[in-house]
């Protein structure tokens, strides 16, 4: 378990083995929470059930796409329905705008609980009133294998989150929080990308680091790896007959793929062989394996980022791809994994 409280220990959860979302929804001085899990350990489960239990929270809730939003805008597959049938709650919605729901709670008085819409298409909203809305929850906010990309979905996000905060914090308020959620399918996100943390949720990952916060710019991470749910959903029907160990990998283990052989060695222990663009390819002294680094140290050949230069390149050191996909490449960070890939595969 980690030292932070990530799985439950709160009354009325059931058995500690959930993701303690109270907890991490109460975190002083961060405001955006990025929590990437393993299926099935609590993430949207437990947002849900703290929107309900929680009357000062007003919620966007955000999907990807219009065709996301279209399916849970309607009750039977919306995400707060297991939580409030759970809690015996009566709940309902009510259509504001084409994609676009409002969620009540039915009790003595009809309360505002959320808001949903699709990233896709926030942009295309005029004149919406989000001056009480004060956390926003981006549900799946990566995209699974052959999900559509969306044009600038980074800078989208952040035009959504200033959309929502707009002044709030001049006039004396607190910031609006944000709670993005999502399976490892991906790290490739642009989402990632923009806030610069892709390298570090690689790194920890490779360390078995569940928490990471920077309170100087109000960021955490959670990347939950001990979940008790994943531990007995890998002997379920499934996991059981599937062959897959990559598919595995990242629904129990909670690993991006792309993380895997990418780890951080001296570069003194290490031999240039050649450099194109901002890839240098090393080859390591001692032990003999090949790694590529975005940082260039030593004298080697070099070939431009053009398209001959990348042929020309390709043509020469031709048995990197198969040693790539053999997985007996090791990278520096993703950053480099990722260079490599637009090199070969683009």
């Amino acid at each position: 378990m980690s030292n932070f409280s990530i799985y439950i220990d709160h009354p009325g959860y059931p058995d500690h083995e959930y993701l303690n979302i109270p907890f991490m929804v109460s975190w002083k001085r961060i405001n955006f929470i990025f929590l990437i899990g393993a299926r099935g350990i609590g993430k949207t489960y437990g947002t849900m059930k703290e929107l309900i239990l929680n009357p000062d929270m007003l919620m966007l809730l955000i999907r990807r796409t219009a065709a996301q939003i279209e399916l849970i805008n309607v009750p039977q597959f919306s995400p707060i329905a297991k939580p409030a049938k759970d809690l015996g709650i009566e709940w309902g919605m009510k259509k504001i705008a084409k994609n676009y729901n409002a969620m009540y709670l039915y009790g003595d008085e009809p309360r505002l609980m959320a808001y949903t819409a699709a990233m896709s298409t926030f942009s295309n909203v005029r004149g919406f009133d989000a001056s009480d809305v004060n956390f926003i929850f981006y549900d799946e906010f990566q995209p699974e294998w052959g999900d559509r990309v969306i044009k600038d979905e980074g800078k989208k996000f952040l035009n959504l989150y200033e959309t929502v905060n707009r002044n709030r914090e001049l006039q004396g308020q607190p910031p609006v929080k944000a709670l993005l959620a999502s399976n490892s399918n991906e790290i490739r996100s642009p989402i990632l990308a923009e806030f610069g943390i892709t390298d570090i949720i690689a790194k920890m990952q490779d360390k078995g680091q569940e928490v990471y916060m920077n309170t100087a710019r109000g960021i955490a991470i959670v990347c939950p790896m001990h979940s008790p749910i994943s531990d007995q959903k890998s002997e379920t029907a499934l996991y059981t007959a599937v062959d897959s160990e990559e598919f595995k990998t990242m629904a129990l283990e909670n690993k991006y793929i792309e993380t895997i052989n990418v780890r951080s060695y001296p570069l003194q222990e290490l031999k240039p062989i050649t450099q194109i663009g901002e890839l240098t390819v090393y080859l390591h002294k001692s032990r003999g394996f090949v790694y590529c680094s975005t940082h260039a140290s030593g004298d080697c050949e070099k070939y431009e980022m053009t398209a001959s230069g990348i042929r020309i390149f390709k043509d020469n050191y031709y048995w990197m791809l198969p040693a790539y996909l053999g997985g007996n490449i090791t990278f520096e960070n993703v950053r480099s994994r990722m260079f490599f890939e637009k090199i070969f595969f683009n």
